[in-house]
């Protein structure tokens, strides 16, 4: 049936010079064809008759079928060499409106016959709109109201009463009269649309246009519609990939975590980030992807889905040689900044002989300045092993009460610090932890806390389990996270201007290391903060404690 559609199409648009495609939904187009259709049938029919006639031995009244039939060939002989829908409309309504006179003088309208008096408005305004329409629907009028008023007078002899006459001119005014409201707010409608499709069409040309590949999918993750950069980055042309799945990209080596991160994510109408997926080509060969997916939504449900792209090769493989170079020098300057420690500390410990006062003041700051730059390397080893997968976990039973409190001393034991408060549910069982993993985690959490916070304030350090989740939170009464800030606090490197002012010797590292673990032991990590009134981070993590994983080096608490 298609075929026989698209057949039938090529034929008429080949036939009337309209190109190889046409667009039923263009008004323009369905006038051309609805006066071919009218002039091509008129021929046809006029033909019949004229055989007809000259059969029944009628000459004279076959000429006048011929000579209409003429007249119609060449309005199609017009309509196809200008396609001017305007003048060959105007044909077919001249010749309505002369047989109009003519039928209704001679009396051939009688019965259901007058039906064909309201065809004349219909073509007027569908052919030739609103405005020149308007001017048909007068001229029928007034040869109506002419012919019945002679016919009134006695001037001309028609068979039909005043009466009659008059019925006919008010039926077809209040039919005229309804046509043009129709026809008035289809014309604006059709304005609306023209405008919505010309905004539809600069949509398309910027999204054609973009070197993010894109792709639309039904709910049904069937492809929908790809742009040029799509097609560019993955090799599939449009025809290829339409009504397939986005899966036809998959290489098997993204983390089947990612994936049902997606869903779950798209499942609950919220949209997925991503510089995890590993896709392949239609050639075969292999690219990191940035991806990022949006469902679009209508009465709370997901109608379709829009995917962007991005090529991120490149940019990985440079990060992985940066992080790369980072662990290397970082584990380079591990061993003199540990001599330098040693050697300080002798000194501090008079071994090489008493210090005079000013020697030691010396050398305590020169201890100082080595530690944070241990601190700083520590956290750029660790930061590096996280970015390229090489750290492991080594879970053990753990008694984490006891670890806790082990860091909080720790922590008061540094000097002066606000009140720490610690609320621990002692009951719980040893739980499989990696004990040098989790001392990163709370480590950072309560050294943030209690250096953003006066030292009139306040930490409080909690963990409880429900059911299955363990529940760490770390509160403080300190400066608090700016709105602005809150998206970048996991960010590398991020730093608020507040903690800045406040501790200007921080790196930066402490909870992009924390949220790393945090979820590659299936946990996640959220905060909540109140400028000036303080913050609390709150860590959640399975209550059957963390997955082993194997690594070729530990993180350095």
């Amino acid at each position: 049936m298609k075929n026989v559609r698209a057949t039938v199409r090529r034929f008429i648009a080949q036939r009337l010079e309209l190109g190889t495609e046409l667009d039923f939904l263009n008004r323009e187009t369905r006038q051309v064809l609805f006066v071919f259709g009218l002039s091509f049938i008129g021929a046809l029919t006029l033909t019949g008759f004229g055989i007809t006639y000259i059969l029944n031995g009628r000459p004279e009244r076959a000429l006048i079928d011929f000579a209409f039939t003429l007249l119609a060939m060449a309005n199609l002989a017009y309509l196809r060499r200008l396609k001017n829908v305007i003048a060959a409309s105007n044909f077919i309504l001249c010749l309505m409106l002369v047989l109009t006179a003519f039928l209704l003088v001679s009396g051939g309208l009688h019965d259901t016959g007058f039906l064909w008096l309201f065809t004349i408005p219909i073509l007027a305004f569908f052919l030739q709109g609103l405005s020149r329409g308007v001017w048909w629907v007068v001229a029928t009028l007034v040869i109506i109201q002419t012919i019945g008023l002679l016919g009134a007078a006695g001037w001309l002899d028609i068979p039909y009463a005043e009466e009659q006459m008059e019925q006919v001119f008010v039926g077809l005014t209040v039919v005229s009269a309804m046509l043009g409201l129709f026809e008035l707010v289809t014309e604006r409608y059709e304005e609306e649309l023209l405008v919505k499709d010309r905004e539809l069409e600069k949509f398309k040309q910027a999204v054609d246009a973009t070197t993010d590949g894109i792709v639309m999918t039904d709910v049904e993750a069937n492809i929908i519609y790809v742009n040029p950069a799509w097609e560019r980055l993955t090799g599939y042309s449009a025809s290829q990939a339409l009504g397939q799945n986005p899966r036809i990209l998959q290489s098997g080596k993204t983390d089947p975590a990612e994936h049902q991160r997606l869903w779950q994510n798209l499942a609950a109408g919220l949209p997925f980030k991503s510089e995890k997926i590993i896709n392949r080509r239609r050639d075969g060969s292999e690219y990191t992807a940035e991806l990022q997916i949006f469902p679009v939504r209508l009465d709370g449900k997901n109608i379709f889905y829009v995917g962007l792209q991005e090529d991120i090769s490149e940019r990985v493989r440079l990060d992985a040689a940066k992080t790369e170079f980072v662990s290397l020098a970082s584990h380079q300057l591990t061993t003199p900044l540990s001599a330098i420690a040693w050697f300080t500390e002798l000194l501090m410990d008079n071994t090489a002989g008493p210090l005079p006062p000013k020697q030691r003041s010396i050398i305590g700051k020169i201890q100082l300045s080595n530690e944070r730059m241990i601190t700083l390397v520590t956290a750029l080893l660790n930061t590096s092993r996280i970015d390229l997968g090489t750290f492991e976990v080594a879970p053990i039973l753990t008694d984490l009460p006891k670890l806790i409190r082990q860091v909080v001393r720790e922590v008061r034991a540094t000097g002066p610090t606000p009140r720490i408060i610690v609320d621990l549910d002692v009951s719980l069982p040893p739980i499989l932890l990696d004990q040098n993993l989790m001392t990163i985690i709370v480590q950072n959490l309560i050294t943030n806390a209690v250096r953003y916070t006066p030292r009139s304030g306040r930490v409080t350090v909690r963990l409880q389990a429900q059911r299955n989740v363990l529940i760490l939170q770390v509160a403080d009464t300190g400066i608090g996270i700016a709105e602005h800030d809150r998206q970048q606090m996991f960010t590398k490197m991020f730093r608020s201007r507040a903690a800045q002012a406040m501790s200007p010797n921080g790196n930066g590292l402490g909870l992009y290391i924390v949220k790393a673990i945090v979820e590659q032991s299936g946990g996640s990590i959220s905060f909540t903060s109140k400028p000036k009134i303080g913050t609390t981070f709150t860590v959640k993590l399975p209550r059957s404690g963390m997955r082993a994983k194997a690594g070729s080096r530990a993180l350095s608490a």
